[in-house]
């Protein structure tokens, strides 16, 4: 009996023993106050490749994610000076709702918490690009035409404005831009992979760039990934752009590169309620376009509400900051090519040439909000995506 009293003592010593030994304090430095940040940090080696749980203070769960070797959260209200402290352990944590991503006939639609935000299209046109995009107030962020040609007052121009996409003019000589007889096309090759979950889903896939008669021009992998955060839409766009043989060479023009077409009601050219484009330096709407800024943002009213659309050039960008091809009629793209059109200076030469077997890289975040630039604290949210806060991860 006295054995056995001694082998239940011992046993459950040993469990409260591995039970601390698995929970880690995760501090997230506040030097900056910030609305929102994503946060991430290395998983401890002896809870790699299991379930992760992560508590606030008073036991509330914090939904969170593996990302390799890494864990990501997401993390409101950063006050400067006032450091967040979580518990991170091994178990399974309770997350109602989160980002699920399915394939479609379509491409793969996108949900967050069990609502369409966009689809990514691969085979509706010679690109794949996301349409439609919905707002975090139910309210569609794009222009519809030419995916639907149904909405009224929308302008039919330019049918090569397809809700968010990337593409360029003269990609080794060859117009990928336009949609015209003679323009090359970017096919989506094949799901690479496709994730969902509490805080983030993804989607990686392999898109080849071909002339109109098929000739292979280059070949790129590209990730779009959706956060779930509260009260906005967030998406992360990266890209590794290779010649399929020889250099890559990207000509100098305004057309391209990471664009999107915004909701008619927003343009600024709208007689009544017209919106309004502000930058990083504070240059509005026309005097915007072929400016250089770390961030953009076209914001106006669409069926009564105040939201908006904020563009982030990643620091680790060719050229950084970028120059912006945006117009008051709802093209918005960040373009690091066309510099001597921006300028009005012929004499310089945004050409960019990738060596061959390099890749051509790229980074962007885009942030769908409510109300206006102030409102929706733009500059506090490219902060956060620019210089990502610090967290430290230690044993209790």
């Amino acid at each position: 009996m006295f054995r056995a009293v001694l082998l239940v003592a011992f046993t459950l010593s040993s469990i409260v023993s591995q039970s601390l030994a698995a929970e880690w304090k995760v501090v997230v430095h506040a030097d900056r106050s910030l609305p929102m940040a994503i946060a991430s940090a290395p998983i401890p080696e002896a809870i790699q490749g299991k379930s992760l749980k992560l508590t606030t203070g008073d036991d509330k769960n914090v939904p969170v994610q593996s990302d390799g070797a890494k864990f990501v959260f997401v993390v409101n209200g950063l006050v400067k000076g006032s450091d967040q402290t979580f518990l991170l352990t091994e178990g399974q944590g309770e997350s109602l709702g989160g980002v699920e991503i399915a394939e479609v006939e379509a491409g793969a639609d996108v949900k967050i918490d069990g609502v369409l935000f966009t689809t990514y299209q691969t085979h509706n046109g010679p690109k794949p690009y996301l349409w439609p995009i919905i707002g975090p107030s139910d309210t569609p962020m794009t222009r519809a035409f030419p995916m639907d040609k149904k909405v009224k007052g929308e302008l039919r121009d330019h049918i090569h404005h397809r809700g968010l996409w990337f593409t360029f003019d003269r990609v080794n000589g060859t117009d990928f831009w336009s949609e015209t007889p003679t323009s090359g096309k970017s096919t989506h090759d094949k799901f690479v992979s496709i994730t969902s979950g509490p805080v983030f889903g993804e989607i990686v896939s392999q898109v080849s760039w071909k002339t109109r008669k098929d000739a292979p021009v280059a070949q790129d992998v590209r990730t779009y990934r959706f956060y779930r955060v509260p009260g906005a839409r967030l998406v992360d766009f990266s890209i590794a752009m290779t010649s399929t043989s020889g250099p890559l060479k990207f000509g100098d023009s305004k057309e391209g590169l990471f664009a999107i077409r915004v909701n008619e009601q927003m343009k600024v050219e709208r007689k009544d309620n017209p919106g309004s484009i502000v930058n990083a330096g504070g240059q509005k709407d026309g005097d915007a376009w072929g400016k250089r800024a770390e961030w953009v943002d076209y914001f106006g009213k669409v069926d009564g509400k105040s939201v908006g659309i904020a563009m982030f050039d990643a620091p680790s960008n060719l050229r950084h900051p970028t120059y912006w091809h945006v117009r008051t009629y709802g093209l918005f793209a960040a373009n690091p090519f066309g510099i001597s059109h921006f300028t009005g200076d012929k004499t310089q030469d945004g050409s960019h040439v990738v060596p061959e077997g390099e890749s051509f890289k790229a980074n962007y975040r885009v942030y769908f909000h409510d109300g206006d630039t102030t409102q929706a604290q733009v500059a506090d949210w490219y902060s956060a995506f620019a210089s990502p806060v610090s967290v430290e991860v230690t044993s209790p």
